[in-house]
Formats: structure tokens, sequence, C-alpha cells
């Protein structure tokens, strides 16, 4: 009748007290595993050479702008294919997430949050630095407030793609499925963005795609 006595258990930290703790156990991770933020480093500065190789000098002429079309097409495609690169790195988050979130070591909302906010600054200045090699190469428009805009999308294009990554990730339990789930649900974001097809003209049954299409915005 007197009941079991918990004042001797243990509790769980607050959820300002975990975000610390993780934020912490994820700045050790990238630390420990440079490789990771060189690849990045060197995929950013390797995909913004060659945009700027391949459209280098362009002048002001219809053939021109049909090729900064493409350009900026392909700046907002490459940057929402980052999810796929996540979908890997992710799964075996995931896992330890799952078997330590099992144990009540954290809560959910304390992992999302300090996976955003860590990965936060790197989803800034990769993109950022992609960014500046472009839009010069391009020869856009000598503005700093459409550079900055230029930047902003492609940071906040980035920021979606990953989110898109997590999401998928988050539906399947084997990393095979969700290798083969995923391209049929991007793609469409991909086709229905407004470059393939205007978006004037897609079907009704289909019409709302483009408004769930992160790629869409950005190269509007």
């Amino acid at each position: 009748g007197q009941g079991i006595d918990v004042s001797g258990i243990a509790q769980r930290p607050g959820f300002l007290e975990q975000i610390p703790h993780l934020m912490l156990r994820s700045l050790r991770n990238i630390i420990r595993n440079p490789m990771g933020l060189r690849a990045r480093f060197g995929q950013a500065l390797i995909m913004g050479t060659i945009v700027a190789l391949i459209y280098h000098g362009l002048e002001s002429d219809q053939a021109s702008v049909q090729s900064r079309t493409g350009a900026l097409f392909f700046c907002s495609m490459n940057m929402m294919m980052s999810a796929f690169s996540v979908l890997a790195v992710f799964f075996q988050e995931k896992t330890v997430f799952e078997r330590e979130q099992s144990h009540g070591m954290y809560s959910t909302e304390a992992f999302f949050v300090t996976k955003v906010l860590t990965e936060l600054p790197m989803n800034v200045f990769f993109p950022f630095m992609q960014a500046i090699i472009i839009y010069w190469s391009l020869d856009l428009q000598n503005s700093a407030g459409k550079f900055f805009l230029f930047c902003a999308l492609n940071i906040l294009n980035i920021n979606a793609g990953q989110a898109l990554g997590i999401f998928i990730a988050s539906m399947f339990t084997d990393l095979r499925i969700t290798l083969v789930v995923a391209p049929p649900l991007i793609l469409p974001l991909m086709i229905f963005s407004g470059f393939f097809i205007n978006t004037e003209s897609i079907p009704p049954y289909f019409n709302w795609i483009k408004y769930i299409s992160p790629i869409k915005y950005a190269f509007e």
C-alpha cells in the first residue's frame, strides 16, 4: 500500500538540458571525421567551378539568356539533390537515435533541433561559397541586393533538400528501400519546377506538385 519509492531513480534531463549535450557530441563527431567536411567543401568548390567554366563569358543575346536559364535551373536542382547525400548518412544516425531514444536518453524533439543547429553553419557556408563562384561567372546583375538574394535562395534550397532527405529516410527502416523510393518522390518536384514544362501547362491532376517543389521557388 506504500507504493514504489521513485526518489532514487534517475530522471531524464529536460529538453533545454539535452540540447547542449547532444550538440557537443555532434561537434565531436564532426571533428573526429573531418573527411565529411572536406567532401562537402570539395563538392561545393568543384560544382561551382564546373558551372563557372561552362557558362563563363556569356553575352546578352537570346542564346546566352537561354544558357543562363539552364545554369540557374542546374543550380536549383544541384542544391535540391543534396537530399540524396543525406539518405545514407542520416540512416546511420537514425539507427543510433532509435536505440538511445528507446532507453529514454533524450527526446525526439531534442535530437531534431540538435541536428538542424549542427548542420546549419555548413548548410550556410558551403552554398554561399558556391554562389560566390557561380553568380559572377554568369555575369548576372551587378547588384548587392540581387547577389545576396541569390545566395539566400541557394541556402534555403539546400536546407529544403536536406530536410526532404531526412523526411524520406525517416519513413523506412531499410536503406535499400529508401534509396529505391527516393528518386520517384524527388523527380516530380524537378519535372514540375517550371523548366521542363510551363507551370501553366501542367495537367490539373498534377498541378498541386508545383506548390510543394522547392526547386520551383528557387528557379523562379
